[in-house]
C-alpha cells in the first residue's frame, strides 16, 4: 500500500488499526497489559511478560528517550526525500518498548543520544505515521533504557559450552574451569 505521494504505507489490521489512526487526535496509543500494566509492540493477542491474555489500549505522553539513529543518503523511498533520519526511540513510560521511527524538525548533527523526543503525527491517507522530533524541553540526556535482559559480568558465559564466568576463579585457569576448553586442550592421539 503506497500513499498519495507513493511513500509506504503500513498494513492495517484489525490488531494494529488503534495505533495507525490514534494520531487524528494528536496522542500517541499503545497496547497495554490489564494483568502487568506492561506496554507491548507491536501489538500482539498475547502479553510477551506475564502471557495475560486481558489487552487494552492505553494513551501515553508520546514522550520518548532517542537511543539510536542513522541517516540514509543512499537507499531512497517514495514519498521520503533524501537524506532521512530513521530513529530508535524508548518510550517514556515504558522503555521496552521501542519505536523505530523517522526523526523530523531536525538536523541529524543536533540529535544527541538520551535526549528527549516528542511525537508529531504526519497524515498519510488514512493512517497517521507516529514521527518524534526533539522536545522543547531537554533535560539532561538519560541514560539509556536497559534491554529486556542485559548480561552483568558474572552472567557471562563461555561461547563454547555456556558455563557462566561466575564459576571461573583466579585459583583456576579458564581452561579448567570451561569443559570445551580443558577438552580442546587434552592430548590427542596421533594416527
Amino acid at each position: 500500500m503506497s500513499g498519495e505521494q507513493g511513500r509506504p504505507l503500513p498494513l492495517v489490521t484489525p490488531w494494529t488499526e488503534f495505533y495507525w489512526t490514534s494520531g487524528a487526535d494528536g496522542r500517541l496509543r499503545l497496547q497495554e497489559c490489564a494483568s502487568c500494566a506492561a506496554l507491548v509492540h507491536p501489538p500482539k493477542p498475547v502479553c510477551p511478560y506475564c502471557r495475560g491474555h486481558d489487552l487494552g489500549v492505553r494513551v501515553v505522553s508520546g514522550y520518548a528517550t532517542l537511543i539510536g539513529f542513522t541517516v540514509s543518503h543512499r537507499f531512497r523511498l517514495p514519498g521520503l526525500p533524501s537524506p532521512y533520519i530513521v530513529a530508535q526511540v524508548a518510550i517514556e513510560e515504558d522503555p521496552r518498548v521501542r519505536l523505530t521511527t523517522t526523526a523530523v524538525g531536525c538536523e541529524a548533527g543536533a540529535l544527541r543520544l538520551g535526549m528527549r523526543m516528542e511525537v508529531v503525527f504526519e497524515r498519510a491517507e488514512d493512517v497517521w505515521l507516529p514521527l518524534f522530533r526533539p522536545s522543547a524541553e531537554q533535560p539532561p540526556p538519560a541514560p539509556f533504557p536497559r534491554t529486556r535482559w542485559t548480561p552483568s559480568r558474572s552472567a557471562a558465559r563461555c561461547a563454547r559450552c555456556r558455563v557462566p564466568a561466575s564459576s571461573r576463579t583466579t585459583s583456576r585457569s579458564p581452561a579448567s574451569a570451561c569443559p570445551a576448553s580443558a577438552a580442546a586442550s587434552w592430548p590427542t592421539r596421533s594416527r
